[in-house]
C-alpha cells in the first residue's frame, strides 16, 4: 500500500457522525456486539470499547463521539453541509493524475479534462455496495496542506477474481470535464474576455485572463461550453488552463512574446523567476537560477528527458474558418442580420518548401482585417523547428521521510529552468527557462514519480 506519511486520498462522504447514536449499557446484553460503519477497504472492528476512539469502527457505550473535538474519519476542509473527507491512500495501490493543456501541432494551449485514477483495495466488496463513494462525490489529493487535485468522481469500477484481492478503480475529473455537458446559447458581439468568462461561469469557474482587445462576432448556433472555449481560443491564438484548486487562467495572443513573465500573473508565481532548476548534473557547482524572493532556484534532479527538434512543430498553412455578421433581408423584405461563415487560407511559402504541408484548421469570429496580420504572428512562432527540451522527469518521492517534498505545488504555468550538461565534461549543453504545460503523477507503493512536459 502507499504509505501515508503526509500523502491523502480523500473521498467527501455525508458526515457518518450524523448516523451515530448513544446507546446505554443497560439497553444490551452483555453478549451484544456493535459494528460502526466501515470506511473504504478498512476492517471492521467487532465489539465493545472502553473509550470512545476516533476511526476504530466501534461505538462506545453510554457516549458520544460528538462530544470531543476529533473528527471521527480522518481528513479536514470539507465545504459541504454535513460532509467529511474520508482518506483511503492506506489502502491505495496506485494513483495516477494528469491534467494541463496540448500544444500539438497548435496555435493555441487547449486545456485538457484533468484526470485522477485510483486504485484502492475493498476486500469486503463495501465500495460501490454501501454507496461509500459514488459518482458526483468529490476527490482530492492531498501532501499535507497542499492539494494536488480536485476533481468529481465519473466512474467507479468494482473488480472481483478468486485469486487477487478485489479492488475498486476510482475515476475523477476536474471541472473541464463537465463543461461539455453545459450548453450556452447565441452570444451576441462581445470581447474575448467576456466570451470565455461566459463558458466558465457554466460551471462556476473563478477566471483570471490577461487583457485583450479582440472584439469578437456573434456566433450562429447553441454550442457546449467547452466548444464555446475552444472557438474563442481560435480567435485569440491564447493559452487557457485550470489549476489545481478549479481557477481558470487565460493568457491573450501574444504570450508567446514574454515567456518568462507573462503580464497577467505579474502577481503570482507564474510571473516571479523560476524556483527550480531541472538538471542532469545535481554536482555541478556553477549555474542555478534566482527564485521567489532572490534565492537560488532549487537544484533537482532529472530521472530522464526527451529533447526535441522536428517538424511536428511546424505550422505553415492557416485555414481559418471564420464567422461574420451580414446585412440581409427577410422573405417580406426586412432588413436582418445574418452570420456567414468564409473560408480564408494563408500560407508561409518558404517554410512549406523546407519542411513540406503543416497547416492548423481555426474556427474564428474576428474581423477578415485582422486575419492576416494573425496568420503572420503564428508563422513567426511556427514556421520552423526549434530545439527544446519536451518531457521532463523525476522522482518526487521515495516516501523516505514525512517531509512534503517542495516540488509538489508545481503548477501549470509555472516557468522552470532547465540545464542539460555535458556527463564527461561538465560543460553545458543548453540552459533556458520553459513553462509547464502538463502534469503527471504516478504514485505506488515504493515511489512517486512526476513527468512534466514544458513549452
Amino acid at each position: 500500500m502507499i504509505p501515508c506519511y503526509s500523502l491523502f486520498l480523500e473521498i467527501e462522504v455525508p458526515d457518518p457522525s450524523l448516523n451515530y447514536f448513544v446507546i446505554s449499557q443497560d439497553e444490551i446484553e452483555n453478549d451484544t456486539q456493535l459494528i460502526a460503519p466501515s470506511p473504504l477497504g478498512g476492517t471492521p472492528n467487532v465489539g465493545i470499547t472502553d473509550a470512545c476512539v476516533s476511526g476504530n469502527n466501534t461505538f462506545t457505550l453510554g457516549a458520544s463521539c460528538l462530544d470531543g473535538s476529533v473528527d471521527l474519519l480522518e481528513g479536514y476542509g470539507a465545504t459541504k453541509p454535513d460532509h467529511i473527507w474520508v482518506d483511503v491512500i492506506t489502502d491505495a495501490t496506485n494513483v495516477s493524475i494528469e491534467r494541463g493543456f496540448d500544444m500539438k501541432q497548435g496555435v493555441v494551449g487547449t486545456p485538457i479534462a484533468g484526470v485522477l485514477e485510483a486504485e484502492v483495495i475493498d476486500p469486503y466488496l463495501s465500495g460501490l455496495n454501501t454507496s461509500i463513494v459514488a459518482v458526483g462525490q468529490r476527490v482530492r489529493l492531498r501532501a499535507g496542506t497542499n492539494v494536488v487535485f480536485t476533481g468529481i468522481a465519473n466512474a467507479i469500477r468494482s473488480e472481483y477474481n478468486a485469486v487477487d484481492t478485489p479492488v475498486l478503480r476510482i475515476q475523477a475529473v476536474d471541472a473541464l470535464g463537465i463543461l461539455n455537458a453545459q450548453m450556452v446559447d447565441v452570444r451576441p458581439q462581445e470581447g474575448y474576455n467576456q466570451r470565455l468568462a461566459e463558458a466558465a461561469s457554466k460551471v462556476e469557474l473563478p477566471i483570471i485572463q490577461e487583457t485583450s482587445t479582440t472584439e469578437l462576432n456573434p456566433t450562429e448556433d447553441p454550442m457546449s461550453a467547452l466548444e464555446l472555449l475552444v472557438e474563442t481560443q481560435d480567435s485569440e491564438g491564447s493559452v487557457v488552463w485550470l489549476d489545481r484548486f478549479g481557477t481558470m487562467y487565460s493568457t491573450n495572443r501574444y504570450w508567446l512574446d514574454s515567456l518568462e513573465n507573462i503580464p497577467v500573473f505579474r502577481d503570482s508565481n507564474f510571473s516571479k523567476p523560476p524556483r527550480f532548476e531541472f538538471t542532469n548534473n545535481i554536482s555541478r557547482d556553477e549555474g542555478g537560477g534566482i527564485g521567489i524572493g532572490g534565492t537560488p532556484a532549487k537544484e533537482v534532479c532529472l530521472s530522464s528527458y526527451r529533447q526535441v527538434a522536428d517538424t511536428s512543430q511546424v505550422i505553415n498553412g492557416i485555414t481559418f474558418y471564420n464567422y461574420v455578421e451580414e446585412d440581409d433581408v427577410d422573405f417580406e423584405g426586412l432588413p436582418i442580420k445574418t452570420i456567414v461563415r468564409d473560408t480564408l487560407t494563408f500560407e508561409s511559402a518558404n517554410s512549406r518548401r523546407l519542411y513540406g504541408d503543416a497547416g492548423v484548421k481555426l474556427t474564428t469570429y474576428l474581423p477578415p482585417n485582422e486575419l492576416p496580420a494573425y496568420a503572420e504572428y503564428i508563422f513567426s512562432n511556427y514556421d520552423t523547428p526549434k530545439t527544446k527540451v519536451e518531457t521532463i522527469q523525476f522522482v518526487m518521492d521515495k516516501w523516505g521521510s514525512p517531509d512534503v517534498p517542495p516540488m509538489v505545488d508545481i503548477e501549470i504555468g509555472d516557468p522552470m529552468k532547465v540545464r542539460i550538461d555535458d556527463p564527461f565534461t561538465n560543460h553545458s549543453l543548453m540552459y533556458a527557462t520553459q513553462r509547464v504545460a502538463k502534469i503527471k503523477h504516478n504514485i505506488s507503493p515504493t515511489e512517486w514519480i512526476t513527468e512534466l512536459d514544458l513549452l
